[in-house]
């Protein structure tokens, strides 16, 4: 899964030709790997420490930990909010 800085977010997001799935996290709480597994090949995956790049989080208007949320075409198109077991995800965002 790739961590999203300020450096690689524009490559990694904005220039993504994919829906980009973007799971926002608090430092030392990283989404579960196969999560990543599940998004393939209609999602990219990527993620997001909120402690840690707390402008980037604001600029997404992140209110809560963790947040999940689809970006296409540089839009947010779903926002999950709270805890939820990688099936759960799965099952909102139609990946099983």
């Amino acid at each position: 899964m790739t961590e999203l800085t300020p450096g690689n977010y524009r490559r990694e997001v904005e220039l993504s030709r994919e829906p980009v799935l973007i799971c926002v996290h608090d430092t030392g709480a990283m989404p579960p790997a196969e999560l990543e597994g599940l998004c393939k090949p209609r999602l990219k995956c990527c993620a997001l420490d909120a402690g840690r790049y707390e402008e980037m989080a604001k600029s997404l208007r992140i209110l809560g930990l963790p947040t999940a949320i689809v970006l296409e075409g540089g839009r947010i198109t779903q926002r999950i909010r709270g805890e939820r077991s990688v099936r759960e995800l799965a099952r909102i965002l139609d990946l099983d």
